[in-house]
């Protein structure tokens, strides 16, 4: 029940999240389209790390492997980069981690296709108008989600409370 109960906190608070990968730098580990999960709990950069942050000069968030990191800073690099990135990420400018099992990061493979735009056919992501339709069935999907979770949690405790005060009878 904690483990579960730390989860449903974790999603619902953000500490963990599924991130839509936007480019090929990062391959073969993950691809563009990929959705990596990500956390926010834990952030220090160590060595084989993949971290996600912001660069004034991208618009969305970076997700790269930390080659180097001493003193709460980190190079990091991409997968399918030859060179490391020219710039240091600062250990409080990182967004997330990624969570990883035996050194390889949680992905679900194609899934973050659905949630990326493609501005340059000026239509809604490789899946056309139906980004839309798809963006809003998660939407509604998470919010049941939540109030099936609360509703559990409410129902255990109750039936659990239940159970005590017949066993103190």
């Amino acid at each position: 029940f904690s483990l579960f109960l730390f989860v449903i906190i974790a999603l619902f608070f953000k500490l963990a999240f599924f991130v839509a990968i936007t480019s090929d730098s990062m391959q073969p580990t993950f691809k563009r389209g990929d959705l990596v999960l990500m956390q926010k709990i834990a952030t220090t950069p160590k060595e084989g790390d993949i971290i996600m942050f912001k660069r004034p000069e991208y618009m969305l968030p970076v997700t790269h492997r930390v080659v180097w990191a001493k003193d709460g800073l980190a190079r990091t690099k991409g997968d399918a980069r030859v060179r490391a990135d020219p710039w240091v990420v600062r250990e409080g400018e990182i967004i997330a981690k990624a969570v990883q099992i035996g050194g390889k990061p949680i992905v679900l493979k194609d899934v973050g296709n659905y949630f990326i735009l493609d501005t340059r056919e000026m239509r809604y992501g490789k899946y056309g108008l139906e980004y839309t339709f798809v963006k809003n069935v998660f939407s509604v999907i998470r919010m049941y989600g939540y109030a099936l979770c609360v509703i559990s949690i409410l129902a255990y405790v109750i039936l659990t409370l239940r159970e005590a005060k017949g066993v103190l009878k």
